[in-house]
């Protein structure tokens, strides 16, 4: 998903609701959630230009 395309559905549920029927996509989406061991940690991020040269 690099780069991102502006407009584009990139939810993980509604992905899978698209690809399964309702109660297979909800039951994957079930042991998507458990599998996560806790909430993530989010950053804001800004790619910008390398200044400098490597040491």
């Amino acid at each position: 998903m690099d780069p991102v395309l502006e407009g584009e559905d990139y939810v993980i549920e509604s992905l899978l609701r698209k690809m399964y029927p309702r109660a297979q996509a909800d039951a994957y989406y079930k042991t998507y959630l458990e599998s996560l061991a806790r909430d993530g940690t989010h950053y804001k991020m800004l790619q910008s230009k390398f200044w400098g040269t490597p040491k």
